[in-house]
């Protein structure tokens, strides 16, 4: 897990820079010295992530699932559709 939380952090800073850099833009006179304070830390919780990544495992799951019976249920629509009509015709003789 070592790995992924380095890679969030990463993410975490290049999120904060990005911010820095929005306020910049928005007014180049802005204080940003707090923004950059190594201090103000992102808490990470393990159990969150793990809920969130399996949750979006789970969706993505879902939909390729979902998409993926669409396209068999219309190649046996169209299969069916396309096969000659073999209804026999009825052999019983109406009484008048």
């Amino acid at each position: 897990m070592g790995p992924v939380l380095a890679m969030i952090d990463k993410g975490v800073n290049a999120i904060r820079e990005r911010l820095i850099t929005l306020c910049k833009e928005i007014d180049e006179d802005v204080d940003v010295d707090a923004l950059r304070d190594p201090n103000i830390v992102f808490r990470v919780r393990k159990d969150d992530i793990a809920t969130k990544i399996a949750g979006a495992m789970r969706e993505t799951a879902y939909r390729r699932y979902l998409a993926w019976y669409k396209k068999a249920s219309r190649a046996t629509k169209r299969k069916a559709s396309s096969l000659p009509n073999t209804r026999r015709k009825s052999t019983v003789k109406r009484r008048k």
